[in-house]
């Protein structure tokens, strides 16, 4: 829905810490060519920047979404076993 509603040139601003939030935006970004900014929150050295990245390029680095994809991965494996 917010996909349709951004190609209706309605600006969206989104706030989330959910992986799946923002890898269904990557693929959809990748899926229709279409350019779907995010902008990521970084702390270094005691300070916060701005990160700003294009999702057609993939996800950006982030802790949060390495610990959800460790947590996915775990998931699957044990229903594996």
């Amino acid at each position: 829905m917010l996909f349709s509603l951004s190609k209706a040139d309605i600006q969206i601003y989104l706030a989330t810490h959910s992986y799946f939030v923002i890898k269904q935006f990557e693929l959809l970004a990748r899926k229709h060519q279409e350019t779907i900014q995010i902008c990521s929150l970084v702390k270094s050295e005691g300070s916060i920047l701005t990160e700003f990245r294009d999702l057609q390029r993939g996800l950006p680095d982030n802790p949060i979404i390495d610990v959800s994809i460790k947590l996915y991965e775990d998931d699957v494996r044990l229903c594996l076993e």
